[in-house]
C-alpha cells in the first residue's frame, strides 16, 4: 500500500480479466457451485461477475483509483469460486428433440436460428461418452441474446451503484480508509447474489401458469406463449430473442 490511505498502490493481487478459455473451463469443472451447475453435453463456463464489467469500470476511472483498489484486492474472476457451469441453448435442444411428448416442431414459429436447429443438434465429438441429460432449470449461457448481454448490463449497473460509486466517494471525501477485504466481501456478495438470481430465473415463470424451463418449452406454441415462454431460459429479463436473419 502507498502512504496515502486512499490510493492503494502497485500490489497486483486481483485478477479481473478472463484467462484462456482452456484454463477457466478446466477450473470450472470443479467450481464451488458444481452441485448447482451444469457440466453435461454442450456446457459453457460462466464468469458470474463477467470480465467485461470490470473493463467498463476501469474505462470510467480517470484517476485510476478503482484500478488500484482492484489490483490490491485478492479476488480472481477465473477462480473456482467465481465460475459456474451453464448450458448452451443447444443443450436443451439436444435433450428435448428426442422426446416424443414434446409438441411437433414447427420451424415457422421459431424466431431464432438456434431453435430452428431442433432435431439436428448432435453431441460434440469430445463429449460423445457423456450421457444426454436434462440440463436442469438453469438459463442458457449462449447465444448471448438470450439474456447474457442484458445480464452483463445488470451486473455493471449493480457494481456501479453499490461498489464503484462508493469507492469514488471515498476518494473524493478522503475520510475513509480503503480496505481490500471490504471490497472482496462486496464482490463476493454480488457474485452470490447474481448466481442466486440466475437459478431463480430458471425455475421462474414464463407465461400463464407455466414455471421452469421444461414447462415453457413444452407450451411455447400455445396461445399466449408470446407473452414470455422464453424467460426462464434467459439470464435476464429480455424481449423475445429473435435472429435478425428471421425478421
Amino acid at each position: 500500500m502507498s502512504n496515502d490511505k486512499h490510493n492503494p498502490s502497485g500490489e497486483h493481487k486481483g485478477v479481473f480479466e478472463k484467462s484462456s478459455s482452456v484454463e477457466y473451463r478446466q477450473t470450472c469443472t470443479n467450481c464451488d457451485k458444481k452441485s448447482e451447475s451444469y457440466h453435461g453435453n454442450r456446457w459453457d463456463a460462466h464468469h458470474i461477475l463477467p470480465g467485461v464489467v470490470f473493463s467498463s469500470a476501469q474505462s470510467d476511472d480517470p484517476n485510476g483509483f478503482i484500478i488500484e483498489c482492484l489490483n490490491a484486492t485478492e479476488y480472481d474472476i477465473n477462480a473456482a469460486y467465481s465460475l459456474a457451469g451453464m448450458p448452451k441453448l443447444t443443450a436443451f435442444i439436444l435433450y428435448f428433440q428426442r422426446d416424443r411428448t414434446m409438441p411437433k416442431f414447427d420451424a415457422s414459429k421459431e424466431k431464432t436460428v438456434t431453435m430452428q436447429r431442433w432435431g439436428k443438434v448432435r453431441k460434440y465429438k469430445s463429449q460423445k461418452d457423456i450421457p444426454i441429460a436434462f440440463p436442469g432449470d438453469i438459463p442458457v449461457h449462449n447465444p448471448v441474446n438470450w439474456g447474457h448481454t442484458q445480464y452483463n448490463d445488470d451486473v455493471d449497473e449493480h457494481l456501479t451503484s453499490e461498489i464503484w460509486n462508493a469507492l469514488r466517494k471515498k476518494k473524493k471525501k478522503k475520510k475513509a480508509h480503503f480496505k481490500p477485504e471490504d471490497l472482496k466481501d462486496k464482490l463476493t456478495s454480488a457474485k452470490d447474489k447474481f448466481w442466486k438470481k440466475l437459478l431463480k430465473r430458471g425455475k421462474g415463470p414464463g407465461f400463464g401458469d407455466h414455471k421452469g424451463i421444461e414447462a415453457n418449452l413444452r407450451h411455447r406454441y400455445d396461445r399466449g406463449a408470446e407473452k414470455g415462454w422464453w424467460q426462464p431460459l434467459c439470464m435476464a429479463k429480455v424481449d423475445m430473442p429473435t435472429s435478425p436473419s428471421l425478421l
